[in-house]
């Protein structure tokens, strides 16, 4: 697994015995050895893959990105109920659930517009998608 974050926000240490739960093709969950969930990775097209309530948009303009393959792409933002718009290469500390503090990291989003055959597939059929790490951590750790 190869995993981009900032420094310090991982919430595990070498030595430490941990658990991949794969069951998607689009979400991985980090999880520790007592069940707590300690990071959720997803390639997704709504937040409900994160348990999170919102939307992710890309609307169409003249600021569209050409991929290395020939596509053209509108970037996009995620929008989370109630806390507001995380832009990619951003992050956003969410309410707590219990005592457990959330923050959103948000990576590519976008919406192709464009693509040659073998270059992401159907334009007209490919939704908005965002790649997002939740990470959990203790209040006061």
């Amino acid at each position: 697994v190869f995993v981009c974050l900032p420094a310090g926000a991982f919430p595990f240490v070498a030595g430490d015995t941990l658990f991949f739960d794969h069951t998607t093709d689009d979400s991985l969950h980090i999880v520790r050895d007592d069940f707590t969930e300690l990071l959720a990775f997803a390639r997704a097209t709504e937040l409900t893959k994160l348990a999170l309530d919102g939307s992710i948009e890309a609307s169409p303009s003249c600021n569209g990105i050409r991929t290395d393959c020939g596509g053209f792409v509108f970037p996009g933002v995620v929008a989370v109920d109630g806390a507001g718009e995380v832009h990619p290469g951003e992050a956003m500390t969410l309410a707590p659930v219990g005592n457990r503090i959330r923050t959103l990291f948000v990576g590519r989003v976008e919406r192709v517009a464009a693509a040659p055959a073998g270059c992401g597939g159907d334009a007209n059929t490919l939704p908005t998608t965002a790649d997002l790490v939740l990470l959990y951590t203790l209040e006061g750790s």
